[in-house]
């Protein structure tokens, strides 16, 4: 705990000089005569534990008045009285002090500690899950502003390396809960990740993180293929690993097969490995429907099954039982979902992510066709349709409104600075022009995917501001970070997917901090900032 010096904390500046002294300092004279009408001509009231109310006295500026001293002094002794029973009591536990504290103690407006136990102020919060100081101003100034901007963060690299909590992380959305344990801000986790439910993943964060995550807040990699309903009733393969095929069907698709279901159906089809070769079923089976798409969610645990069938799968136009048609005049759709080459987890160098295994069915597909394998749509980061799929989900946390900044805080180069600062200048064109959505998307992708999308789902926000942290894939610490070696010859080596085009301008952070931690300090401070000059 610690000790206020309440004659400190009531208001003891010279008023004539404070409104000189911010008139000195630029601020507007409007907004002077408004702190001022707050002030002027100001009478207080003191109440008491018991309910009574004191006579109003005249406030011109802080000398304590004998209704406070008596208020001291009543607190002083409760908190006396208490002090062996309670508070030094060791048999009691240290949530059961707090709670005691709150009921008695805080009331009273005395909050004490003993100055040889060298506590700081933050430990001492932290243990009675009390708000900062930072967070409480934040949160009186959104009383009357409103929500003006929203947060997205990155899991992997940001808030976890692998199953490992990174211990900002905690500390971080701490300062982003009220008293009533509510977000300052909109809040959505925006993550690449695909192999499990968006209701799975918000309680492992709730579990991570000790606070409240609604799976309303998590956009994974394939949450917009909701919004691409031109496809749920089409027959698609799904491939990846987890229950793609309940996930598929939870964003509605109504006719899901999958790579297992497609290997047990066709078993001459995946031969690498002879130990697991399926035994041809000795009954007829039904006659398999036709393909008419292919999701790919996320990077498979046998690569080599998943490449042979998904060519077998493109090569025969969704007929995989029938012999290669290198002429095809079209190819089947393919929705791509996260397109992260590589990504953090807890070793000391990245891990290969499921860009690398489109790589992978991109190189054998062209090499067996002469042909670039087309996608209809990618989805995840740093794919637009996943921003302004998220900045719906944010506006529905803020009663639709709109907001003025969207801040996206990530650990990669390639995929949340690279999203979020093209995000920006959509957005920016779109305010420019008054271009729909769906049009300015096509201008800024070549991609025809958006007459699949919602029009409702307007881009709004004025900016999107990214915030690049330091303990994930990106580290200051390393000569140059992954997307940005160059090779011997000095070329770059671009680690986007082969269809995002290489700027080096959409690679440069707005903000470049240390942790998460520091990344929300960052959006209180500038939130502040802008409150004070509306």
């Amino acid at each position: 705990m610690a000790f206020i010096d309440l004659t400190k904390a009531f208001d003891s500046v010279n008023r004539q000089a404070l409104w000189l002294d911010l008139s000195k300092i630029g601020c507007p004279d409007k907004y002077i005569r408004v702190v001022r009408l707050l002030h002027d001509n100001m009478s207080a009231t003191v109440l008491s534990g018991s309910g009574d109310e004191t006579e109003p006295f005249r406030v011109d500026t802080a000398v304590i008045d004998d209704e406070i001293h008596h208020r001291l002094s009543c607190a002083s002794g409760a908190f006396s009285r208490l002090r062996k029973r309670v508070f030094e009591n060791r048999d009691l536990q240290a949530k059961t002090k707090i709670l005691v504290y709150k009921a008695v103690v805080l009331p009273t407006r005395l909050y004490r500690i003993s100055w040889e136990d060298r506590r700081t102020n933050t430990s001492v919060l932290e243990e009675a899950g009390l708000p900062t100081i930072t967070a409480t101003i934040a949160q009186n100034q959104l009383r009357w502003t409103g929500h003006r901007a929203g947060l997205l963060f990155d899991v992997d690299g940001v808030l976890v390396r692998g199953g490992s909590l990174i211990p900002a992380a905690r500390r971080a959305f701490r300062k982003l809960l009220d008293q009533n344990n509510n977000f300052l801000f909109p809040v959505v986790f925006v993550t690449n990740a695909g192999s499990c439910q968006r209701q799975h993943k918000a309680q492992q964060l709730s579990r991570l993180l000790d606070v409240q995550i609604a799976p309303e807040q998590v956009v994974l990699s394939y949450s917009p293929l909701e919004m691409l309903r031109s496809f749920h009733d089409k027959c698609v393969l799904v491939s990846g690993q987890g229950p793609v095929v309940d996930i598929a069907s939870t964003l509605g698709f109504k006719k899901v097969i999958s790579i297992e279901q497609l290997r047990e159906h066709h078993p001459l089809l995946d031969m690498v490995d002879h130990n697991r070769r399926p035994t041809p079923s000795a009954t007829p089976l039904q006659k398999f429907p036709q393909i008419e798409a292919v999701v790919l969610f996320g990077e498979p645990v046998r690569w080599e099954t998943n490449l042979q069938l998904l060519v077998d799968v493109l090569l025969t136009n969704g007929s995989p039982g029938f012999a290669y048609k290198t002429q095809l005049s079209t190819q089947l759709p393919v929705l791509a979902c996260n397109m992260d080459l590589v990504w953090m987890a807890e070793a000391p160098s990245p891990r290969f992510g499921h860009g690398m295994f489109m790589l992978c069915l991109e190189s054998v597909y062209k090499k067996l066709t002469g042909r670039e394998l087309q996608y209809q749509a990618l989805l995840g980061k740093p794919g637009l349709l996943t921003y302004q799929y998220a900045e719906h989900v944010l506006r529905l946390q803020n009663q639709n409104h709109k907001l003025a900044t969207i801040y996206a805080i990530g650990d990669n180069l390639m995929t949340d600075v690279y999203g979020a600062n093209l995000y920006n200048r959509c957005l920016a064109q779109q305010h420019a022009a008054m271009m729909p959505p769906a049009r300015m998307f096509a201008q800024s992708t070549g991609s025809q995917m958006t007459t699949a999308v919602e029009e409702d789902l307007a881009l709004a926000a004025a900016q999107c501001r990214s915030i690049l942290v330091c303990t994930g894939v990106y580290s200051p610490a390393r000569s140059s970070a992954p997307g940005q070696e160059r090779y011997d010859n000095g070329q770059s080596n671009f680690y986007g997917h082969r269809d995002t085009v290489m700027e080096a301008d959409l690679m440069e952070p707005s903000f470049v901090v240390e942790d998460v931690e520091a990344a929300v300090d960052l959006v209180l401070q500038q939130q502040s900032s802008a409150t004070f000059h509306l």
